[in-house]
C-alpha cells in the first residue's frame, strides 16, 4: 500500500508498507490498518499465475508444431 506522508520540510514523502501473505502474525497486523481516501493498494500476482501465463503463451506454438509436423 502507497499513502501520502506528512511533508518533513518542503520534502513530499510517501509511505510504504508490504503484506508478506506467507506470514499468518502478519493478517493479524493488517487488521491494525486504516484505508484512507486516496491510498494506493497493490496486488502483485502469484508466481503459479506466471507460470500459467508462460504455459498458455507456449501452447498454441507446440501445437501448431505438432500439427506440423505430422
Amino acid at each position: 500500500m502507497l499513502r501520502a506522508a506528512p511533508k518533513k520540510g518542503h520534502q513530499e514523502r510517501v509511505l510504504a508498507l508490504h503484506l508478506d501473505a506467507e506470514n499468518a502474525a502478519a493478517f493479524v497486523m493488517a487488521t491494525k490498518l486504516e484505508l484512507r481516501p486516496n491510498d494506493i493498494v497493490f496486488i502483485a500476482e502469484q508466481r503459479v499465475t506466471r507460470w500459467g501465463r508462460v504455459v498458455n503463451q507456449l501452447g498454441p506454438g507446440l501445437i501448431a508444431a505438432a500439427i506440423a509436423g505430422l
